[in-house]
């Protein structure tokens, strides 16, 4: 009895061990435009249409997580007329 204790005690070490080892591995996504770090967000265009991705590990693979279909964009505010002086009288 005691003997398994200690030897599945002794596996959750290792393991844990390695799996601590393992997350200090750099881990890169890529793309058409070459590699990117784990976190990376950008818009990737997709066959006719653009989606919001992100750079995410999945068990031993890196991977584009789809956040939002279409891709945020910036725009100016519409133009308003400038203000017109009155004259005082």
């Amino acid at each position: 009895m005691w003997n398994r204790l200690i030897l599945v005690a002794g596996m959750t070490v290792t393991l844990a061990s390695a799996a601590a080892a393992q997350s200090d591995i750099p881990c890169w996504c890529r793309d058409n435009s070459g590699q990117h770090p784990l976190g990376t967000i950008l818009c990737m265009r997709v066959g006719d249409s653009e989606r919001l991705v992100r750079c995410e590990r999945v068990q031993n693979n890196t991977s584009w997580r789809t956040l939002s279909e279409g891709c945020p964009t910036a725009a100016a505010p519409p133009a308003t007329p400038a203000p017109t002086a009155h004259a005082r009288l």
